[in-house]
């Protein structure tokens, strides 16, 4: 696995689907659906959907009571929509761009530990510890509720916190760019690996998952010891092939 020092192609997908975003929003601010809906649900469709769901409520009751004309009204909302999805994107590229200069990790080590809540029953916290030569570099998640898999959601929350461990991830959806025709992110990192052009760790999914995604990144599970109050994982990076560990 080619280990890049920046990750261009994934910045230029962030960028491409910005665009994009702003022209589905573009869309739905001008006609109250998007290009993708049915005739029957255009039909029926609120042509204000839009300008309300954008403009701020001033301005939204300023078109309402006819004192903002329409043409002003999408503008308005245009400007908006476009500013927001402006910001979601510079934070995403500026924590790709962070994780660009975070070593990877010298190991990662992961505690979760349950507390008993008088209604949800236990809850976990995870602790994610990831240490790369520059800082210790600790982080925590934590998930509460029933119905779904709590442990893999605190671990995901404490995973996508940490640079050094997303700097993993990066790098292998960088490498899956790179292949003249990429496999599906599902395919070619796994499960659990985040939708859309943005890759992150699903909450939900399953430990299991997260332990295959860092053997892709070149990591081996060394430890696997679940309790009853506290579940561990260690993990070091694998040896290289041709080279026998120490």
């Amino acid at each position: 696995m080619k280990q890049y020092t920046e990750f261009k192609a994934l910045k230029k997908a962030i960028r491409k689907a910005a665009e994009a975003a702003k022209a589905d929003a573009r869309f739905y601010i001008r006609h109250g659906y998007y290009k993708t809906w049915s005739a029957d649900n255009r039909e029926a469709a609120d042509k204000d959907a839009g300008i309300r769901h954008h403009a701020t409520e001033a301005r939204y009751s300023a078109y309402k009571a006819g004192r903002l004309n329409r043409s002003d009204a999408i503008r308005y909302a245009i400007i908006r929509a476009e500013k927001e999805i402006d910001k979601r994107t510079a934070a995403t590229i500026a924590k790709i761009e962070a994780a660009e200069t975070a070593p990877a990790p010298m190991l990662i080590r992961i505690n979760v530990e349950w507390k008993r809540n008088t209604y949800w029953g236990y809850n976990p916290t995870a602790e994610v510890y990831a240490p790369n030569g520059q800082a210790a570099n600790m982080t925590t998640g934590h998930a509460s509720g029933c119905g779904y898999d709590k442990r893999s959601a605190a671990v995901a929350e404490a995973f996508n916190d940490n640079l050094a461990v997303m700097r993993l991830l990066y790098n292998l959806e960088e490498n899956r760019l790179h292949h003249r025709n990429p496999q599906s992110r599902r395919e070619f990192i796994g499960y659990g690996s985040g939708y859309y052009e943005k890759p992150y760790f699903e909450g939900g999914v399953g430990i299991e998952c997260f332990i295959r995604i860092l053997e892709k990144a070149g990591y081996k599970v060394i430890s696997n010891e679940a309790g009853k109050y506290n579940d561990f994982y260690y993990a070091e990076p694998a040896p290289r092939k041709g080279r026998k560990a120490a």
